[in-house]
């Protein structure tokens, strides 16, 4: 996640063993998310449903394109946005 995340797939990029650990918490933000969005089982909003869908556009031309990088900061976007509302 750390190399695709950096840049684009294609370009070099200098390995920071440092930057991995900001992924480990991303990832950590995420499952925590989860778990607090399994206890509450409030409906999503509106709102987030629609990012959502902008969401998945996004991934999924991240993906097709190999700009993996795109995919992975929509997605984090997305998380915060989830949290912010929370």
């Amino acid at each position: 996640m750390y190399e695709m995340f950096m840049g684009p797939w294609e370009q070099s990029i200098a390995w920071d063993s440092g930057a991995i650990s900001g992924q480990v918490r991303f990832l950590g933000r995420i499952l925590e998310t989860v778990k607090m969005a399994g206890k509450t089982g409030e409906k999503t909003s509106p709102l987030l449903a629609a990012k959502l869908k902008t969401l998945v556009a996004r991934v999924e031309d991240g993906v097709l394109n190999q700009k993996f990088n795109t995919s992975i900061a929509g997605l984090m976007e997305w998380v915060n946005a989830w949290r912010a509302e929370g």
